[in-house]
């Protein structure tokens, strides 16, 4: 929870540079996890990046922690323009890219 409090406010600027509103939901905001924080960060860091990178002028990007069944589960969701389903598999591939392009001219790689 804090960590993910913490990124959210890290893209503030960001996001107010775009008029869009980073909304933060818990379900338990008291949730441990063993991992390493520098790649969670990263991980983190990405998902909440590109919602930003994608998402319309004065739009949401909405955060979700909860804990399912003994899985801490951290959900990104964005309104931005999306991804074509016969693009979709590229984008778990190593450099991997599509055509879809940042709403706001911003660099993507």
């Amino acid at each position: 929870s804090e960590l993910l409090k913490e990124l959210i406010a890290d893209f503030e600027p960001a996001a107010n540079g775009k008029q869009i509103k980073i909304n933060f939901e818990e379900s338990s905001p008291i949730l441990s996890l063993l991992t390493d924080p520098i790649l969670l960060r990263r991980a983190i860091e990405n998902l909440i990046s590109n919602a930003l990178k994608f998402s319309y002028r004065e739009s949401a990007v909405n955060v979700f922690l909860e804990e399912k069944s003994n899985d801490i589960l951290i959900k990104v969701q964005d309104f931005g323009v999306g991804i074509a389903e016969n693009e979709q598999p590229n984008l778990f591939s190593k450099y991997g890219k599509t055509s879809t392009q940042p709403t706001a001219g911003e660099a993507s790689t």
